[in-house]
């Protein structure tokens, strides 16, 4: 990875290489668009700056149409790109550049998609009938071999949440891909300076008050805003997910633990569910307890992640 990143930020002509490459990888792998496509402009971005970031986008953006053209596909499926990833993406990777708190970027990349979300509650009359025709033919494609089980039964019990997990998901891939970005950047540049910035992660209080307020509304309310509100509990709770994974990294470095308890904690994420809501459960709370009381010393290292140009 460190010699990847050392090769996209090299110049502008090998980011933008690297960037359209990695984009026509993300138009045939979908579900890896934001990590494939995303990080090398994010990494340029919280670098050298917003300005550089644009420049690579817009390069990579002319040599994926010219390409597709080439092929004779779509070039539309370019601009979904820079819609859809690279611009969320240099937004997101500004604000960290400027302010250097993760928690900010964190708020940033939950306000791109809460107004994606709204644009969608906007413009589509039923979401939830619109996921219906978008996801029923691919489940019944997945449970061809399953006829015991009926794609229309599954989308009834999942229909009411799609649109959350999917803004979830969103805010996720978002924030990973930019937070992969500024550890590239710090293994170049401030080698220990991403797990400090990571422990020193802390959410708003605001943010709880706002979580809370949301979810009384969604339950109590029974309009397109009530939905709306659903989608932000859930745009929340991923940013809760992070504060509580920062909360562990802190403990297990103030306490002088093992490492192997994070990765036993990552092992539980991936193999339970149910563990995740406990773990966002934990960023809640301590977005609400930690503000006005000390943990304990981080770590002495500084970030001058953006301070050598």
């Amino acid at each position: 990875m460190r010699a990847l990143a050392g090769y996209i930020l090299g110049g502008r002509m090998q980011a933008i290489a690297v960037t359209s490459l990695f984009g026509f990888l993300s138009l045939v792998i979908p579900p890896a668009a934001y990590l494939f496509s995303g990080v090398p402009v994010a990494l340029v971005t919280l670098r050298i700056g917003p300005v550089a970031g644009i420049q690579v986008m817009l390069g990579s953006l002319l040599v994926l149409v010219l390409g597709l053209l080439l092929l004779g596909v779509q070039p539309l499926l370019a601009i979904s790109l820079v819609l859809g990833i690279w611009l969320p993406v240099v937004f997101c990777a500004t604000s960290l550049r400027r302010s250097e708190s993760q928690a900010v970027m964190l708020l940033c990349a939950a306000a791109v998609v809460a107004g994606y979300v709204a644009m969608l509650r906007i413009t589509v009359a039923d979401v939830d009938e619109w996921w219906r025709q978008q996801l029923e033919p691919v489940l019944e494609q997945m449970l061809t071999n399953r006829p015991d089980l009926s794609a229309g039964q599954l989308m009834e019990g999942l229909l009411p949440f799609v649109n959350g997990m999917i803004a979830a998901g969103l805010v996720f891939s978002l924030v990973v891909t930019v937070m992969l970005a500024r550890w590239a950047q710090a293994l170049l540049y401030n080698p220990g300076g991403f797990g400090a910035e990571f422990r020193a992660l802390l959410l708003p209080r605001w943010l709880v008050v706002a979580t809370v307020g949301a979810l009384a509304g969604a339950i109590l309310l029974d309009n397109r805003l009530a939905g709306w509100l659903k989608d932000m509990v859930f745009i929340a709770m991923t940013l809760f997910l992070f504060q509580g994974l920062a909360l562990c990294h802190l403990q297990v470095k103030v306490r002088g633990w093992a490492v192997h308890w994070l990765w036993l904690m990552y092992a539980l994420l991936l193999l339970l569910p149910q563990f995740i809501l406990f773990v966002a459960s934990m960023g809640f709370a301590d977005a609400w307890l930690r503000h006005g009381h000390t943990v304990g010393p981080v770590d002495d290292d500084d970030n001058d992640n953006n301070r050598q140009e």
